[in-house]
């Protein structure tokens, strides 16, 4: 993957790989979600310890630009998110779907395809061990959840959360989630 500046390269992010590169995609992780248009307030351990858990029980898959991560995506089985509203759900098996927890993309390396590749990546990764896919979106995230439903995800549910806007301060997130089915 190049544009006319960069040569972009997507790698297995796994727990041999991820020791060396955790400080630099918590602090990537912290400036795409608590700067610019849809930001909130995340406290570093928290986002220590979701990307520590990813890696533990999923896999990912990260975009090294000039040897510096630039974007990431983590999966999980969706037995995993403990939100989902699977009670409202009878057709997808938790434990043969897959969950696509986190696409962080820097802001200066948006539109240029990193969250496509790195989600079709995740998506033949798992190939035959799933049936089908999940993610969720924040709703206001108008140009996430148009680059999904391009991908072929189709939206299922919505829950609300509590997310902090500041250290003090509280405000409810609409997420929407998507599924799209593995043909195999």
């Amino acid at each position: 993957m190049e544009d006319s500046n960069s040569i972009f390269r997507i790698t297995r992010l796994d727990r041999f790989n991820y020791p060396m590169l955790r400080s630099r995609l918590i602090d990537l992780y912290l400036t795409t979600f608590t700067k610019g248009k849809y930001a909130q307030y995340i406290e570093t351990q928290t986002a220590g310890a979701t990307i520590d858990y990813l890696i533990e029980n999923g896999l990912g898959n990260i975009v090294i630009n000039d040897d510096q991560p630039v974007a990431f995506a983590l999966a999980t089985s969706l037995f995993n998110d403990k939100e989902f509203p699977s009670g409202e759900i009878d057709n997808i098996k938790l434990e043969n779907t897959v969950y696509i927890a986190e696409v962080v993309v820097h802001s200066d390396f948006r539109r240029m395809g990193l969250a496509t590749a790195l989600i079709k990546n995740l998506i033949e990764r798992v190939g035959n061990d799933y049936t089908g896919v999940v993610i969720r979106v924040w709703e206001k995230n108008r140009p996430a959840l148009k680059l999904y439903q391009k991908l072929g995800f189709n939206q299922i549910a919505e829950i609300s959360q509590s997310k902090m806007s500041s250290p003090t301060e509280e405000f409810k997130m609409k997420k929407i989630y998507l599924y799209k089915k593995l043909t195999s």
